[in-house]
């Protein structure tokens, strides 16, 4: 974990991968860390996934964040989920 009172930027990348490998691109949002927070603190982010062409089947629902700070950091969480 770390902290910068330092103004930089936020990548914030979101992405649906088959289980063959394929990735869906979904969203691509930049974002100034110095954006406003939200009262309890941080900041939210929210993608819409649209469904409606993606073959049912196992998916991963990928979000990385990618901070451009200094040393550049990524942070990736992945989310498994059955499309139906």
């Amino acid at each position: 974990m770390w902290w910068t009172d330092a103004a930089h930027s936020i990548t914030l990348t979101t992405s649906l991968v088959a289980d063959n490998g394929t990735v869906l691109p979904v969203s691509v949002e930049h974002r100034a860390s110095r954006a406003p927070q939200l009262e309890t603190g941080g900041h939210a982010f929210t993608a819409k996934v649209p469904l409606i062409e993606v073959r049912p089947g196992a998916y991963t629902l990928r979000v990385v964040a990618q901070s451009d700070f200094d040393t550049p950091r990524t942070v990736t969480h992945d989310i498994p989920i059955q499309v139906r």
